[in-house]
């Protein structure tokens, strides 16, 4: 029995209602395997906390909205690409059953409707949404410094959000130095991009390796807030978490008037249902006030909707204009990083293979100890580390790649058996998008 396996039975198992084989098979399981041994406890003691003294076993619909999220969580940590430098990842989150405990109880004011709107907002188009959006910053202005709280991981890529993190601050600031933008992001204790008008770099807290590109490219800042135009309207980017089926309505408060969309998920996981592991993978309510006297932005809040409940997982602290910024401060760079990678250059190999022969391929010459050999597949990662996590004889066995939310690659499924008896079992993410169609790996080892 595998760990996914485990997850989708885990409720029957706990019920009592598992056939005999399938018992036996979840208790060995739960004993060889430590991560599913602990999720099966607290699993077993979150339905103790929802069930009623009288011992009413939980019913068929709630055991499958908690199914419904488990299953992917296991995605996260063993099926999933892990935490990488460069790209996106693509990865349904890790939501636990406290997410169900904590939507059925609207703790700390974490899931909520908007509480500052009116009952009745009125419907508007996107174009009428769009007048208040481009009066959102003003018209001559030097600066923009945005504080955000975000739920994500600090060193993880800036398109993931997830409602089961807690809040990391996002600074983004940005600055018009003589109609050329120069701007700053950066997580608390983790990962930053600064561009200085011609190239970005980016780099995470603690390594000695980070990555360059031209300034114009979207790859590092991604669904968060992606590259400016120069006339720092904010607003702009700040949209891009929005789509074309967005809903927009406008209300009013004491704080100011508010635009509120309401926007489906655009990436979705191989079951149809949001991977809920990014603002374009989930279905999701965006909230901005404007100022009712000057008509600028002075708050932005993002929720994601989760087993039919909203949680809030981005929420502006400050929005700042016209303030004094450090350029040199903004733009320094760690001293720590000794090469810096382009990834906008050539990499790739295997160009007009299938997915599933290139990551065969790159996986044979790194279990035969030819690691070196694929290096241009592998660009962003230490190749020193994959020898020492992969290396040894072992067949290599791929499976059907699949697309999977709004990765522009595909993943694809890898089993290393060693000669040892040792399994590991991956899967891979990989890209063909670039000029020559060659194919990289940049999420899965």
């Amino acid at each position: 029995m595998d760990c996914n396996s485990f997850r989708k039975n885990v409720y029957d198992f706990i019920e009592g209602s598992t056939d005999q084989d399938l018992t036996r098979e979840m208790e060995n399981h739960a004993k060889a395997c430590k991560e599913c041994g602990e999720f099966l406890e607290q699993t077993e003691k979150t339905i103790s906390m929802i069930r009623p003294t009288c011992d009413v076993k939980a019913s068929d619909a709630l055991k499958e909205k908690l199914r419904m999220i488990t299953t992917g969580a296991i995605k996260t940590d063993r099926q999933r690409r892990k935490t990488m430098p460069v790209f996106r990842r693509y990865a349904a989150i890790a939501a636990s059953v406290l997410v169900l405990l904590t939507g059925a109880a609207a703790i700390g004011g974490i899931l909520l409707n908007s509480s500052t709107a009116n009952a009745a907002p009125k419907a508007i188009t996107s174009a009428q949404a769009s007048e208040y959006f481009s009066k959102a910053v003003p018209l001559k202005q030097s600066s923009v410094r945005l504080k955000l709280n975000v739920r994500t991981s600090p060193n993880e890529n800036f398109a993931y959000v997830t409602p089961v993190s807690g809040f990391v601050e996002t600074v983004l600031t940005f600055v018009n130095k003589d109609n050329t933008m120069l701007w700053r992001i950066e997580k608390q204790n983790g990962r930053a991009i600064v561009c200085d008008g011609n190239r970005q770099y980016m780099w995470g807290k603690g390594g000695t390796m980070g990555y360059e590109s031209r300034a114009d490219y979207e790859g590092f800042a991604e669904g968060l807030l992606t590259l400016l135009p120069a006339d720092i309207n904010i607003i702009k980017g700040l949209m891009r978490t929005c789509n074309t089926q967005s809903r927009y309505s406008l209300d009013t408060s004491d704080e100011g008037i508010i635009i509120t969309a309401i926007s489906p998920a655009i990436g979705k996981g191989r079951d149809g249902k949001p991977l809920n592991s990014a603002i374009d993978e989930s279905d999701s309510k965006t909230e901005y006030i404007f100022d009712s006297k000057t008509k600028m932005l002075k708050s932005y809040n993002v929720w994601m909707k989760v087993m039919g409940v909203y949680v809030k997982v981005i929420e502006s602290t400050s929005i700042e204009y016209n303030k004094s910024v450090d350029v040199a401060s903004m733009l320094k760079r760690p001293d720590n990083i000794r090469t810096w990678i382009d990834v906008t250059a050539d990499y790739g190999m295997f160009a007009g293979s299938t997915a599933e022969q290139a990551v065969k391929n790159v996986l044979e010459a790194v279990t035969e100890g030819k690691t070196q050999s694929v290096r241009k597949v592998l660009f962003c990662y230490d190749i020193g580390m994959i020898d020492s996590l992969y290396g040894g004889a072992a067949t290599v066995t791929v499976g059907k790649a699949y697309k999977e939310g709004t990765y522009a690659g595909v993943f694809v499924p890898v089993e290393l058996k060693y000669k040892d008896g040792k399994v590991k079992k991956l899967t891979v993410a990989a890209r063909n998008d670039n000029k020559g169609g060659a194919w990289t790996i940049d999420g899965g080892l």
